[in-house]
């Protein structure tokens, strides 16, 4: 055996191992919080915070680093790109903060960013730990909570007052597997990660005024996706 076959059966037991994780490893986040009413006690989550629309499955940043001491003692990040001040260079853009690194895992290098509000405290702290979890995800770590097939399905999921969402959801939703059947299984896996980091909920989540926003932000990274090489 070759040392890239070697490395390969490495990534792929990543895949297999930690795809699906533990139902007792994952945790709550809730998405579209309501900006106003009263911050209570959230049995789902188990944190504090306003009325929620839904609560998305994830690996929080300590379960993360877990997997990836188990799975490869020697893994390491490093930002992509560094300030003037020669610190991990974080971009702004409108009320989100945003920062790349390079997560390499048995040797392999892949790319991940992470966001987090502007208005956060410890910033810094939030993206390392967003960023990980992301590239993370690149090799398989909790793959499933990232693209379960029902990113933007409406049949099971309810809306903020609890009925299911309107017509204009159910239309975009359409829309947007109408474009996704363009790609591959796991090209169309990879847009529906990144909709996720650039929006921060699914699509049936998002608000109707933002539905066209989302759809042209599905078509633009389709068409780069499928666009001919030269």
């Amino acid at each position: 055996m070759t040392d890239r076959d070697d490395t390969a059966t490495q990534l792929r037991r990543v895949l297999d191992q930690w795809a699906v994780p533990p139902p007792e490893l994952v945790g709550k986040r809730p998405v579209n919080v309501d900006r106003d009413g009263p911050v209570r006690r959230c049995d789902v989550c188990g944190g504090t915070h306003r009325r929620a629309a839904a609560h998305l499955d994830y690996l929080g940043h300590a379960v993360t680093t877990r997997i990836l001491c188990e799975v490869d003692p020697l893994w390491s990040w490093e930002p992509v790109a560094f300030s003037e001040a020669g610190e991990p260079l974080i971009t702004r853009r409108d009320s989100t903060l945003r920062m790349w690194i390079r997560l390499t895992l048995h040797g392999v290098s892949r790319l991940g960013v992470g966001t987090c509000d502007a208005g956060k405290a410890d910033a810094e702290k939030e993206l390392i730990g967003d960023a990980i979890r992301n590239a993370a995800m690149r090799f398989g770590v909790g793959l499933s909570l990232w693209a379960k097939e029902d990113w933007a399905s409406t049949d099971s999921d309810a809306g903020r007052d609890g009925a299911h969402q309107d017509d204009g959801a159910d239309t975009v939703v359409m829309e947007a597997r109408r474009l996704l059947h363009e790609l591959d299984a796991d090209t169309a896996a990879q847009v529906k990660a990144e909709f996720l980091d650039e929006f921060g909920c699914r699509l049936a989540d998002l608000p109707v005024e933002r539905h066209a926003e989302a759809l042209a932000w599905i078509a633009a990274r389709v068409k780069h996706l499928t666009a001919p090489m030269d």
